[in-house]
């Protein structure tokens, strides 16, 4: 049962790191020190096992049996703590986005900042293609944040404004080559995902397919949802294994790249952006330095100390653990 709930709450948290634009879950992950785990067991879902899976369905021992093999158990619990939190802090975490901006990434920066040296206990080997492996990775991070501006933004939700309003009823008129471009949107978003410091969610917006999709879902457009959906399982499934292999044969490297990517997403987590208002709406775009009171910039820092030690209380848990 400890361990049920341990799971749970990792995966709670895991969720709430989705919620914060530019956090990504995989990072949470990496930082509770469940990333790897997560990867072996979403690679362990093949066609075999959840066969197997089904057609224990009919006797509870052998359901109990088959949901060990594959760590069915875990996954669930993992699963259900990132839906139950997602739902009952998406309320919390959006006010405190909207009201202590500022603060709330404060506190975020503090945990990625701290949990840049996590990867580095899996590095066994320190060589130069690693430490470049971590510096193409931060770069790429880096260039990804300046994908959108706060007046892209602003334009971006106006369009959602509109699919809200249902003023965009007509279907959007695609062809199989379009198909084909959302089929690898969410193989391409849904890889995103599982890398610490990439959000697959802003992905889509650089990609021009976040807004089509979230139409095709008010529509039903099952040709849209189709593809797309196919396309983010099979990215599932491949990019998973493909993580798998690199931790099996390139361990210290990849760890290399992951800390890059963590460290380059410092960049789009800086708490201090410009803003611009549009129907009362606060968009956030360029980095820029602080010039709040002092009141506000020692919240701030407090805030950035207690992700610290956060990061810090999670390594010594898992350490006794």
């Amino acid at each position: 049962m400890k361990e049920t709930i341990k799971h749970f709450i990792q995966g709670g948290l895991i969720g709430i790191g989705n919620i914060i634009p530019g956090v990504s879950g995989a990072t949470v992950a990496l930082i509770l020190g469940i990333y790897k785990r997560l990867i072996g067991v979403i690679d362990s879902l093949n066609v075999t096992a959840v066969l197997s899976l089904l057609k224990s369905l009919s006797s509870w021992s052998k359901f109990k049996e088959e949901m060990s093999k594959i760590q069915g158990w875990f996954l669930a619990t993992v699963l259900c703590g990132v839906l139950v939190f997602v739902y009952a802090f998406s309320f919390a975490i959006s006010y405190c986005l909207k009201n202590f901006h500022d603060a709330t990434y404060s506190l975020f920066f503090g945990l990625i900042l701290a949990s840049i040296v996590i990867p580095f206990r899996y590095i066994t080997k320190k060589t130069w293609y690693g430490w470049l492996a971590a510096a193409i990775a931060a770069t790429f991070v880096v260039c990804l944040s300046f994908g959108l501006s706060a007046e892209e933004q602003a334009q971006a939700h106006q369009k959602k404004i509109m699919i809200k309003q249902g003023v965009a009823q007509q279907k959007l008129d695609v062809d199989y080559t379009e198909l084909g471009y959302y089929f690898m949107a969410g193989a391409i978003a849904i890889s995103a995902m599982i890398l610490p410091g990439v959000s697959g969610s802003f992905i889509l917006l650089l990609m021009g397919s976040y807004f089509d999709v979230l139409l095709a879902i008010k529509q039903l457009d099952l040709w849209i949802i189709g593809f797309f959906g196919c396309g983010c399982l099979v990215g599932l499934i491949g990019f998973t294994k493909v993580m798998k292999y690199l931790l099996e044969k390139y361990e210290s490297t990849l760890m290399f790249f992951l800390s890059g990517l963590i460290l380059g997403s410092l960049y789009s987590i800086w708490p201090f952006k410009k803003a611009l208002v549009v129907d009362n709406m606060t968009f956030y775009g360029e980095n820029i330095l602080p010039s709040a009171s002092w009141t506000h910039l020692l919240i701030c820092g407090g805030m950035c100390c207690v992700g610290v030690m956060l990061v810090v209380v999670f390594e010594r848990y898992d350490v006794e653990k």
